[in-house]
């Protein structure tokens, strides 16, 4: 059990890790179809749910670095938008989840609202990821006490 534990744990922060990734690239980077796919399956969307049989037998995704109908669909349920702004130096969002111990989600200077929502939504799931992971790791440090006693 220990060995399987210790395999989830680094495949989180690996999750998180590529999200925030993807997230530094929809700031920085045009649109583009490449970038797109990389969303639509760091979000888990296989081409075959949202358009199969592009141009060419191509797989279509939604163009999620290009338009805000598309971007605003990868907001993690039961976050708000607390933040649209622009500025000299590029587009701001910032999602945020909770009331008390609230999680917040900012995108920085994208070139646009569409990759400033990207970017938002795709660190809200990297911050969701690494709060399941500590949640994990909450929980088994308080089995273990209870394991060591029923061992003894």
């Amino acid at each position: 059990m220990e060995e399987s534990r210790n395999r989830l744990t680094p495949r989180v922060s690996e999750q998180a890790e590529l999200l925030r990734a993807l997230a530094a690239r929809c700031e920085r980077e045009e649109p583009s179809r490449e970038m797109d796919e990389a969303i639509g399956r760091a979000f888990g969307v296989e081409p075959g749910h949202v358009f199969t049989g592009g141009l060419d037998g191509d797989d279509v995704w939604l163009a999620y670095t290009s338009s805000l109908d598309a971007a605003v669909t990868l907001k993690p349920r039961h976050w708000y938008t607390e933040e649209v702004s622009f500025d000299i130096d590029g587009w701001h969002v910032t999602f945020t989840r909770g009331l008390g111990d609230r999680v917040k989600a900012r995108s920085n200077n994208a070139p646009s609202e569409a990759q400033a929502r990207c970017a938002a939504a795709l660190k809200a799931r990297a911050a969701i990821a690494e709060q399941e992971q500590a949640s994990t790791k909450r929980g088994e440090a308080n089995l273990n006490p209870t394991l060591s006693k029923a061992g003894a």
